[in-house]
């Protein structure tokens, strides 16, 4: 009997060679998707993005960058979402977690709501040694807040009412949107047939 070893080798994307002792990058969450509506207006919230290696040898994440682009006609004091910190200083080595590893690369993104109802969009760009994905791309958006004011039931209908009787309904008005509705008054308007 003959027993022949071997080490798996193959082309990666960037003509690097991959062999099963190759790092791989794991970025989670793939897409970040952050709601203006959990932060105060002006105020900012935070997310973090996560590095880890789930392939045989160590992981070198070399560079991370964070391109933003405010909308066209959009004034931002400060940028919308912007890069925070870096759990580690770059380049920074990871080693694998099949090697009972527990490290992990954390990456911090700033966001500040702006009440324009506007979204906005960013790409992370995260940088490796990892000849099958040498740069992750994390796709970033920030959901508008905007109120949106609905009134349940749309159409009221009171039916036959006599001259001189009243009739009354209830109409509920409710939030559907993702920002506070200010109501600063009502006002009932009289039609040709004189409701009121």
């Amino acid at each position: 009997m003959l027993l022949i070893m071997g080490l798996l080798t193959c082309a990666g994307e960037e003509g690097g060679e991959v062999t099963a002792n190759s790092p791989r990058i794991s970025v989670e969450p793939a897409t970040l998707v952050l709601m203006a509506s959990s932060v105060n207006p002006a105020d900012t919230g935070v997310a973090t993005v996560h590095v880890t290696n789930s392939g045989g040898s160590l992981l070198e994440v070399r560079e991370v960058q964070l391109t933003y682009t405010p909308p066209n006609g959009v004034n931002e004091p400060l940028p919308a979402i912007r890069l925070g910190a870096v759990s580690d200083t770059l380049p920074t080595l990871i080693e694998s977690v099949g090697a009972g590893s527990a490290d992990v690369l954390a990456i911090t993104v700033l966001y500040t709501r702006y009440d324009d109802s506007v979204d906005r969009e960013a790409l992370l760009l995260i940088a490796s040694n990892d000849p099958m994905a040498p740069e992750v791309e994390v796709p970033i958006t920030l959901a508008a807040s905007a109120p949106r004011l609905r009134v349940v039931p749309e159409n009221v209908d009171l039916g036959d009412v006599r001259l001189g009787e009243t009739a009354e309904a209830d109409v509920i008005l409710r939030n559907a949107g993702t920002a506070d509705v200010a109501i600063s008054g009502y006002l009932f308007q009289s039609d040709a047939n004189g409701f009121s």
